[in-house]
């Protein structure tokens, strides 16, 4: 059985002893239970420390804010089963340890609005709902890598955006790339100029073009509708999205995101620029996923264009921040933007990411962004499946399902729908067809490739 996530919760500004007390306990537990234990417990040692050390950090930096600034406090330290392989990635920059705001905050929000929709009916005009519409967009620099993983996004989008009650009436892909790539035919896109053309083919740091990609594409005449809903390459629409009941911006708190840790206020204090202003009003979010009303994107995104340009421009905030430095650049402009933005206490009912999660629920994404690994009993590797594994043109073979013991209900959706996918799509668009060679398309087909055009 799968090591359930140990929590340790502060309440107070003289709690972090009690929390540091449930802390080492239950750092002994899961440490017993790595012994004990073999399915699906695959975190790594390193993995352990790293969350070790940022747990200590998170908690004496909230600590010594509750004193200062008197705010309201709520962490939560997750040590769970996922390996962590690569764990922060070129689209996919994941980790652990949560640093959340209560709903008192103004971004905090105590109920999942998105689970309390009123029905909505088409009218007149081209996918407009009562209440307004979605327009999904997603960035990419065009590589292998990221296309196959836009594909099965799209599949899963076309058949969510089809069901009743949904407001997806839209789709566009953002290509951050200095010429057209092989799906310009067959996927939605909006092509822009890259801040670094050698990202076609490969730079440190694709994902700093993404601000600029998604202003030029504000400023392209192709948004539609009210609203817009930010995803990623590697998401999966399992369930539709509707507009907000409440009409308010919604985000994904993500647990890794921490402003307000260690010496990360400084920095956040110091982009945030605002003399009468608090590093509390930072929500610890990003960009993706997340639903926001088309005029609060506009106030948004230049001032994440700018902040992101500064802590590019600053070696130090670059180490500093690492590979979710762009996340953290967002979430500061949404602060200076003063817009709101809603970060559910169940952010599960939007998306889930296995193997970490479990229990698929209400969830309408699935995020498949850390390498899934699953042992016996006896510690043995029974099954694995890492999307980093893929890089070439073309879409991954069939997933191999692992034992249905084994598998997390999470798993077995995320997997299911990524199946779907494949079956139904070819394996290569006609794109890259039209860039193989006689030899090499044979060789496509004898592997089992369908190489038919969708």
């Amino acid at each position: 059985m799968m090591a359930k996530p140990l929590r340790s919760r502060p309440q107070g500004s003289n709690s972090h002893l009690a929390g540091a007390a449930k802390f080492f306990v239950g750092i002994t537990v899961v440490s017993v239970l790595m012994v004990v234990l073999g399915p699906r417990l695959s975190l790594g040692a390193r993995r352990l420390t790293e969350e070790i050390i940022s747990y200590q950090e998170v908690l004496s930096s909230l600590d010594a804010q509750s004193q200062s600034e008197g705010d309201p406090v709520h962490t939560t330290s997750h040590h769970s089963s996922h390996q962590g392989v690569n764990a922060i990635t070129e689209e996919g920059k994941e980790g652990d340890g949560v640093v959340k705001k209560e709903a008192t905050n103004g971004w905090g929000n105590s109920k999942d609005e998105l689970d309390e929709q009123p029905a909505r009916k088409k009218t007149a005009g081209a996918g407009a709902t009562e209440g307004g519409s979605i327009h999904v967009i997603v960035t990419s620099n065009g590589s292998p890598y990221l296309n196959w993983q836009t594909r099965i996004m799209y599949h899963s989008f076309k058949k969510v955006a089809s069901t009743p009650g949904s407001a997806m009436h839209h789709f566009t892909r953002v290509l951050h790339r200095s010429s057209d790539d092989v799906l310009m035919g067959e996927i939605p896109t909006v092509r822009v100029e890259p801040l670094d053309p050698s990202c076609d083919v490969w730079c440190e740091y694709p994902v700093a073009s993404r601000p600029s990609a998604i202003l030029q594409w504000l400023e392209s005449g192709d948004p539609k509708g009210d609203w817009v809903l930010m995803a990623e390459t590697d998401h999966l629409f399992v369930k539709p999205f509707a507009v907000p009941a409440s009409g308010r911006n919604v985000g994904f708190p993500f647990s890794y995101m921490a402003p307000q840790a260690g010496e990360l206020r400084s920095y956040m204090k110091r982009l945030y620029d605002c003399a009468d202003c608090s590093v509390s009003d930072i929500p610890p979010t990003g960009n993706a996923p997340l639903l926001m009303k088309i005029e609060d994107m506009r106030k948004v995104i230049p001032l994440w264009v700018d902040v992101t340009a500064q802590i590019e421009e600053d070696e130090d905030a670059k180490k500093k921040l690492g590979w979710v430095r762009e996340m953290y650049a967002f979430s500061i402009a949404v602060a200076k933007a003063k817009v709101d933005l809603d970060l559910p206490k169940n952010p599960r009912g939007i998306m889930v990411q296995p193997p970490e999660d479990e229990v698929l629920g209400e969830a309408r994404i699935i995020h498949y962004t850390w390498g899934n690994f699953i042992k016996d009993e006896r510690g043995n590797d029974v099954w694995s499946w890492d999307k980093r594994d893929f890089v070439a043109p073309g879409l991954p073979p069939r997933i191999k399902e692992p034992p249905a013991d084994l598998a997390t209900e999470v798993q077995s959706a995320w997997i299911a729908t990524m199946n779907e996918a494949i079956d139904s799509i070819p394996r290569y668009c006609q794109g890259e067809l039209d860039a193989m060679s006689p030899e090499e398309r044979a060789a496509a087909e004898e592997a089992g490739g369908r190489v038919g055009v969708t």
